[in-house]
């Protein structure tokens, strides 16, 4: 047979009697050279004429085949071993000479691989598994791959099986868990200038701070980026906070008047930033706006926090002053302007608008026909009328302003206009 493997389903053997020695050395023979792993081999004998009187001899043959874990083995009587054991069995022609086989059955030798125990990662972590190499010939992992190891970088079960030289496969399984783990120190934190902000952890546990501080809070003034690191069932894990640092906004408050007389009214004004909240807020008609209208009838400090989309906050403030008798001062008038774009003398108003408290100002012509009309202490007159330049003449303007006593009073005059 050449020192190779033989498959075999049946085999006659057409031998005298007498020769049933040979009959169980040929079976022995067979045996041992044929794949067992999980192959039937029948072995048979017809026997011909023999003259009469011949003397059996008892004789006693043993083989020992070896199958697959799990294979089954045919026997000569036709039943299937599956356990590893010694057969026996009578051989018997019709001449009634016995022999005696015995079968030594036995099971190809199991790798003895294992991938070990169960396992616990850490997330981000892998480990790597690793099957024999001894007398393995393939490999077939869960995920499919052929090669004698994998990474496991995913919980799960992983198994491998493997086939050996004889043709016999095996395997063995791992499982890999992973911990849920969750730990936080927060959202992305944005800072005004000067103020500060406390990290801190959504467990108890022993810090490790980027500042190389240990302590469960973390009290942080500046920009940058922070991370913690806490161990959670034998985990490292950790989380990361960027810290932004904002200037803030430059606020300023202005109004437009002081008050002079009761029930008059003066309007802030703020800007620099993108929300404002005036206070004291009694006297004004919206104080969440950049310009509010004061009502107040005694001199008032108004603050306003004025507050940019960041969140960051300035401050200004603003006197309103009021004074009963007000400030008011006789109107200075000149008696002619010459408006030709020298820009000299070129617009006839109120000289001193400051002092003032205007209630109207209007100019006609000699035909009674009002030119000009202005409710603003700091308007003038520049010589036109419907857009066009009027004449060299004589005009005439009334003047309505708050008295001292607070009551209207008017002043007329005349004006020449030159050119």
């Amino acid at each position: 047979m050449n020192g190779r493997c033989i498959s075999l389903s049946e085999v006659k053997l057409f031998l005298k009697v007498p020769e049933i020695t040979k009959i169980l050395l040929f079976l022995l023979m067979i045996s041992s050279y044929t794949c067992a792993a999980g192959r039937d081999v029948y072995i048979m004998y017809d026997s011909l004429p023999l003259s009469s009187g011949i003397n059996c001899t008892a004789s006693l043959t043993e083989v020992h085949p070896s199958i697959c874990p799990g294979s089954v083995y045919k026997l000569p009587d036709g039943s299937d071993a599956s356990n590893a054991g010694i057969y026996s069995f009578l051989l018997k022609d019709v001449n009634g000479c016995d022999s005696t086989v015995k079968i030594y059955l036995g099971f190809n030798n199991d790798p003895g691989f294992t991938l070990g125990i169960d396992q616990v990662l850490c997330r981000g972590q892998s480990l790597v598994l690793n099957g024999p190499v001894v007398n393995v010939v393939s490999y077939l992992w869960n995920n499919g791959s052929d090669q004698p190891q994998v990474a496991a970088i995913d919980s799960g079960w992983y198994w491998l099986e493997v086939k050996d030289s004889d043709g016999c496969s095996f395997r063995d399984s791992m499982h890999v868990s992973m911990p849920g783990l969750s730990f936080s120190i927060g959202p992305d934190q944005i800072l005004c200038e000067g103020d500060s902000v406390t990290l801190f952890g959504s467990i108890i546990s022993s810090y490790h701070w980027s500042t190389g501080s240990q302590n469960p809070r973390l009290i942080v003034k500046t920009a940058g980026t922070y991370w913690a690191q806490v161990d959670i069932e034998g985990c490292r894990v950790s989380d990361t906070v960027l810290v932004t640092v904002k200037d803030r906004p430059v606020i300023t408050a202005a109004s437009s008047n002081d008050i002079y007389c009761a029930g008059a009214v003066a309007q802030l004004m703020a800007k620099g930033g993108a929300r404002y909240e005036w206070s004291p807020a009694a006297d004004l008609d919206n104080a969440y706006v950049a310009n509010p209208v004061a009502h107040t009838r005694t001199t008032q400090t108004y603050t306003v926090k004025g507050t940019d989309l960041f969140g960051c906050s300035g401050y200004d403030s603003v006197q309103v002053k009021v004074t009963a008798a007000g400030t008011q001062k006789n109107i200075q008038m000149a008696n002619a302007f010459t408006p030709n774009g020298d820009g000299k003398n070129d617009c006839f108003g109120i000289k001193n608008p400051a002092t003032v408290l205007l209630e109207e100002f209007s100019i006609y012509n000699r035909f009674g026909q009002q030119v000009f009309n202005t409710r603003n202490a700091y308007d003038c007159w520049d010589g036109r009328f419907g857009g066009k330049m009027q004449n060299s003449d004589g005009y005439t303007f009334v003047i309505r302003v708050k008295s001292s006593s607070c009551t209207s009073k008017d002043q007329k005059g005349a004006v020449l206009l030159i050119r």
